[in-house]
């Protein structure tokens, strides 16, 4: 099976959100059973996440994601729902009143190949910079959706399998950009 880092496009193609920065919320931390984000500067119903007025590009379909975070409208959500099931830790999130689901992997599995992987490791010994991935091999089970295992420049990255590519392509779905994670 092929997998793939799924990463935002950032290439300028699509609008983003004006107070994308300091306002994203902690997704990591979101609380399930309280159905609330911690004390921040995102406070759901408080901080208005806002299209960018001055691009004339379009609103994809899926923001751009915070580290390993997704973000679609809950009929693109649902598209994938059931093959990532189990997978995915989700949110709520509203952006000019339109309500939004975040989702994330909540299983990262051990599967960076540093020899063929191409980033740069700061002073700290944080990896950042990511150019690309490589997975050292396919995850035992047939995984669709996961984070990688490691520190936290790595664990920041998304890998899917083809069969969520595919759903992504065939209904001519945007915002995200897909590179092979598979060894040549």
């Amino acid at each position: 099976m092929e997998y793939w880092w799924c990463k935002g496009d950032i290439y300028g193609n699509y609008r983003g959100l004006e107070n994308f920065g300091p306002s994203w919320p902690p997704l990591a931390y979101y609380d399930e059973e309280s159905k609330k984000y911690p004390e921040g500067p995102f406070e759901p119903g408080k901080t208005k996440l806002v299209w960018e007025k001055k691009s004339k590009f379009p609103i994809p379909d899926f923001l751009r994601p915070a580290n390993s975070v997704l973000t679609c409208r809950p009929e693109k959500f649902s598209l994938f729902q059931g093959l990532i099931e189990g997978c995915y830790k989700a949110f709520p999130l509203f952006v000019e009143g339109e309500e939004y689901v975040s989702f994330r992997p909540n299983k990262f599995l051990d599967l960076l190949d540093h020899e063929n992987s191409e980033y740069h490791v700061l002073k700290s010994g944080t990896y950042s910079n990511f150019r690309k991935i490589v997975i050292v091999h396919p995850p035992a089970n047939e995984e669709h959706f996961f984070g990688l295992e490691g520190q936290l420049g790595i664990r920041m990255k998304t890998i899917v399998s083809g069969k969520f590519k595919e759903i992504y392509d065939v209904n001519s779905l945007t915002g995200l950009v897909f590179s092979k994670a598979n060894r040549p």
